[in-house]
Parts: structure tokens; sequence; C-alpha cells
């Protein structure tokens, strides 16, 4: 059997699945709360704005007439795009020997990867229009999403698999 099949039947195992959900859900969680945190203090508006936002991605700019409903789909996006960060990082993990090095750094390239690909693939096949970025907000953004999303996926999941050894 091959690692990469070998890793894909690991997934189904229930430590796996829950090394992948508790990854997901605390990057989902303390993302969450940078957003929640980040957006209130440059704008002073509800944050449930943030979870609007997220939702228009899906159903488009009606998101912003139904706040409370609309900003619950918001937020299971959310965690939905996390706990899929966290999977696709499980499942790279065994493929990749430089990710076994470093934790942090591995968080790093990942919470990097993360941002291309939120920027570049997810927001532009959403119905969010497409807004141009400050730099500061790009750095902002990059930041936060390798602080708060791919470290604590590296973290947890590099505990998962060193558990095994």
């Amino acid at each position: 059997m091959s690692a990469h099949h070998s890793s894909l039947l690991t997934v189904y195992q229930p430590r796996a699945f829950s090394a992948v959900f508790q990854a997901g859900l605390i990057a989902g969680f303390l993302d969450a709360i940078a957003a929640i945190i980040l957006f209130y203090n440059d704008s002073g508006k509800n944050p449930i704005i943030i979870f609007n936002y997220i939702a228009s991605g899906l159903i488009g700019p009606s998101a912003f007439k139904q706040s409370i409903p609309i900003a619950f789909l918001g937020l299971l996006l959310h965690f939905v795009i996390a706990l899929a960060f966290a999977l696709l990082f499980f499942l790279i993990y065994p493929q990749v020997e430089r990710l076994k090095l470093n934790p942090f750094i591995s968080g790093t390239l990942y919470g990097t990867f993360v941002w291309f690909i939120m920027n570049f693939v997810v927001l532009r096949l959403s119905q969010i229009p497409n807004a141009p970025l400050s730099i500061i907000d790009c750095f902002t953004e990059l930041v936060m999403l390798i602080i708060f999303v791919g470290i604590p996926i590296s973290l947890t999941i590099d505990k998962y698999y060193k558990q095994l050894v």
C-alpha cells in the first residue's frame, strides 16, 4: 500500500478525524475572533457583517438584507472552509517531508498558502465583487492567516502524526 493511500485511509480513523476536526475548529475559532476584533476596532460596526460578507460569497449581495440567519450561514461556511484547510494539511503532511521539520515554519508556509488560495481562488469563484486590497490589508490578512490558521493547523496535525510513531 502506498503512503498516499494509507494517509487517506487514516482520515477515517476516529483519532485522525478528531485531529482534523480539532485543527479546523481551533483555526476557525481563532480566525473568527481575530477578524471580529480587527473589524470592530477598525470600523466600530457590528461584526455580524463579517459573516454576512462570507455568506454573500455563496448567495450574493442579498446576504446583507437578512442579518442573523444569513450570518449563521456565513459562520457555518467559515468553519467549513477552516475544516477543509485542516483536512488538506492532514492529507499532504505525510507526503511532504519538509512539513515535519518545524510546525511553526510549516504553519507559516501553510498560512501563506491559505492566503493565496482564499484571495486568488475562493474569492474569485465566489459572488463577492473583486475589490482592490491595500498593501496593509494584504499584510494584515496574511499575518492573521499565518498566526490563527496555518500555525494552529500545523501544530495540531503535527502532534497527531508524531503520536503515531
